[in-house]
């Protein structure tokens, strides 16, 4: 049993959940996609920036779609968290949002 059923069975609280900061898991070495399989379930709100360079997704190496499309296929219908640092303004750094479809 987890940490979080833990919680949830004991009726101190129902509403335990996991952030999955995408950045922080791949940079720390991270099986981001063995995250997503193994915890999904838990996960209510999620973070993302590409690496290197902590910018929008599609300027580093990171499988951020792949990532995201893993999320959404397991059921998360949460929101995404955009925690990174645009190349250029804020409103040209939201193009990458036009490849997720």
């Amino acid at each position: 049993m987890s940490v979080i059923d833990a919680l949830r069975a004991s009726g101190a609280t129902t509403k335990v959940e996991l952030l999955a900061d995408f950045y922080h898991l791949a940079v720390n070495g991270d099986d981001v996609s063995k995250v997503i399989r193994t915890f999904g379930s838990y996960i209510g709100h999620v973070q993302i920036a590409d690496a290197p360079g902590r910018n929008e997704p599609g300027t580093g190496e990171l499988p951020i779609g792949a990532w995201l499309e893993e999320l959404t296929t397991g059921g998360y219908q949460g929101r995404v968290g955009l925690e990174y640092k645009p190349l250029s303004s804020s409103t040209e750094s939201f193009a990458w949002l036009s490849t997720m479809a």
